[in-house]
This record gives C-alpha cells, structure tokens and sequence, in this order.
C-alpha cells in the first residue's frame, strides 16, 4: 500500500497536479534592495519629469475563449522592444487549473542569448485583474517610435475579489531599464466607503461602480522582489 502511495505521488508530480518542486531560497532584501524598490516605486508614479514621459500601452480585454498568442508589439529605435502576450499556465506549471492572463516581456539591444529570449517583466496576478502597462523614453520620433526604454511598470489591480480577504490589492512590477534594476511590489489598500467586491463586471474589469473608483487609501505595503534582472548587464 505504501509504494502504491509513492508512485501515485510521483506521477502527480510529473504532471503537475501538485507542486512538488524545492522552492529555491530567496536571497534576503538588504537595506540597499529596499531603496533602490522604494525610488524605482516613487518614479513609476510620476507622469513626466525631466528625464522622461510615460507612455501607455492600451490592451483589449480577453478571456479564456481566445486564442492565446501575441498581441501587442512596441519597438524601441535603441532596438529593445516589449511584447504583450495572452498566456495559459497549464498543469505543467505546478497548477489544479489553467489559468490564462497577460504577460510582458522585454527584449534587450544587444541580442546576446539571454536578452533575445525576453525576460518576463509584469503579469495579470488576478482573474478579476484590472492591468495597464506603461513604458517610459526620452523621446519619440516622428513615427511616435519610442528612442528607448528607460523604464517599464506594470500595474495589476485585484477589481474581482480573490486577493486578501477585505483588501484591494495591486501588484506593481518595476523595471529601471538604465539601472537594471527590477522590483515587485504588493500593497493592500482600504475599498471606498460603501464599495463592496468585485468592484467591476467582466468584459469591462476596470470600470470601477461608481462608490469604488479611487483614490485608494494604502494600508500596507511590500517589497516581494528587489534585484537586478539581466545578468549580462551587472
């Protein structure tokens, strides 16, 4: 009965059904790593200043009957470019169920064998996830071609209700492209006087019911990731 057991488990192993891999262990956030997060944060929230404008990249709402499959391209006269991508995590992923959702990746200028891959810089974190994404350059050309990508942030609001229990939750991922340094973030935020969840309906997920649009009130945040992202460029 007891090697039955064993080779039940590692055939759910093999396929996903429950996730059996070792966790690697997280390298500790330094002092360091939580300034640099706290000034790549600050940054992602201003709309221009004078090394830069924001830019948004607009995407369609989409949901589990679409074909995944890129959907967005943005190039860069630098030769960077970010994709945005409708993705399904299936079992293989260490997952019960299938979960699609938005990804971005970006794309370095030198083409070496770890930037022409892409690195995965933000993703959807909620099903009833309300996502935009922007990217940061000095300046665009006449045929609105950014020079380059000084920063990337993607903003992942839970407008559902499957996050903490009685928080609004947002998910920031924060890419200082001059700085090659990368932050994920988490806060938990107070819903509006009188905003009960989900605060939105599907296909429209960031169309907030009136008594729940913002402002929100920051309870509680946390920095998950602090570190560079592209070895080559330490």
């Amino acid at each position: 009965m007891t090697n039955r057991i064993g080779i039940l488990a590692v055939i759910l192993c093999l396929v996903g059904f429950i996730g059996c891999a070792v966790k690697p262990t997280e390298r500790p956030l330094s002092d360091r790593d939580v300034e640099a997060a706290r000034r790549s944060l600050v940054m992602s929230e201003k709309t221009t200043d004078t090394d830069g404008v924001w830019h948004t990249v607009y995407t369609e709402p989409s949901n589990y009957l679409a074909g995944t499959g890129l959907r967005t391209v943005v190039r860069a006269k630098s030769g960077e470019r970010i994709e945005l991508w409708w993705v399904v995590d299936w079992l293989g992923k260490g997952r019960a169920f299938p979960r699609w959702h938005y990804e971005l990746r970006y794309f370095g200028p030198d083409g070496s064998s770890l930037t022409s891959k892409g690195f995965q810089i933000g993703e959807c974190h909620f099903s009833g996830g309300c996502n935009s994404v922007r990217y940061r350059t000095s300046g665009s050309g006449g045929e609105g071609m950014p020079n380059e990508f000084l920063a990337l942030h993607w903003d992942s609001w839970d407008y559902g209700n499957d996050g903490e229990e009685g928080y609004l939750d947002r998910i920031q991922h924060v890419y200082d492209v001059t700085r090659n340094w990368y932050v994920v973030a988490k806060g938990l935020y107070r819903y509006p006087q009188g905003c009960v969840p989900p605060i939105s309906s599907p296909p429209d997920v960031c169309d907030a019911r009136e008594e729940c649009k913002p402002p929100y009130r920051l309870l509680k945040e946390e920095i998950l990731e602090s570190r560079p992202l592209i070895p080559e460029r330490i």
